[in-house]
């Protein structure tokens, strides 16, 4: 019970310093929002324990680099938020046998990787990082990984991949938000005031960061995987990114949910890779 009201009581407090003090208001809701709650390894991995562990730093911040050696090409994987790259463990076993070398890298504030905090626009600097690295032929996205991945497509100049997959991924950052809103019962003063929190600390606001402003960065061959019953990510959300994505195959799904846990799903990456 104390669980469920908790948000409700913080966003109450967030609604009344937004009519005396917006912007700090502003800058506690996006904190709140930034901070993950889970995502950190608790005990051992076996599937991380059978990698090369290696790290990148970015402006100070750790990036915890995974690899499992293979004959095969590259593929870098992007877990989503408030998970780690051990999410991944089915789906490394199945393109291990089919020969690829396998990458993964934690996000920011997620698994051994630097930072407090988490947002797509970092998590997109990591994966620049990365692919200047270890020059993945091919990338494989979940969730806020995947919106991460196309920010990094369309806003950097650096390595792209041949291929790229995305899993339930959202095209709208405002969904994410509205979300959270509902969450936390914000008032519109309150989410006006994290607004322009926003704004000013990425030069942009909210309603930038939808696919309409990636799109032409979107140049790889790419297959969206969205299941018609994700909550997280609605599945309008992944035949958007499918139509404003050239080149995109779009694999509508039943029944996974938003975890995409599943050995259909993994086979059907590797034909798409190996094609």
């Amino acid at each position: 019970m104390i669980k469920k009201w908790l948000p409700i009581a913080i966003g109450a407090g967030v609604n009344i310093i937004a009519i005396l003090y917006p912007s700090l208001a502003g800058r506690i809701a996006y904190n709140i929002f930034a901070k993950p709650r889970k995502g950190r390894y608790k005990g051992t991995k076996p599937i991380l324990d059978r990698s090369i562990k290696s790290t990148i730093k970015h402006n100070s911040i750790d990036i915890q680099v995974y690899e499992w050696i293979g004959p095969g090409k590259k593929v870098l994987l992007l877990h989503g938020w408030e998970s780690n790259s051990a999410r991944w463990r089915n789906l490394i076993d199945s393109l291990l046998s089919g020969g690829y070398h396998v990458c993964s890298i934690d996000a920011p504030a997620h698994g051994l990787s630097g930072s407090t905090q988490f947002d797509a626009v970092k998590y997109a600097a990591f994966i620049d990082q990365t692919m200047q690295k270890i020059n993945a032929d091919h990338v494989v996205a979940h969730s806020v990984g995947g919106m991460a991945l196309m920010y990094y497509l369309s806003h950097y100049e650096g390595v792209k991949p041949e291929k790229c997959v995305l899993l339930g991924t959202p095209s709208i950052f405002r969904t994410i938000m509205d979300q959270y809103r509902t969450v936390m019962q914000y008032s519109d003063r309150a989410m006006l005031a994290l607004n322009e929190y926003i704004t000013i600390k990425f030069g942009k606001p909210i309603d930038y960061y939808r696919i309409e402003n990636f799109s032409k960065g979107l140049t790889p061959k790419a297959l969206i995987i969205h299941d018609e019953g994700d909550l997280v990510c609605p599945f309008d959300e992944g035949k958007m990114i499918a139509d404003a994505w050239p080149n995109a195959q779009f694999l509508p799904t039943m029944g996974l949910g938003h975890s995409y846990q599943d050995k259909k799903v993994y086979r059907t990456i590797k034909e798409f890779l190996n094609a």
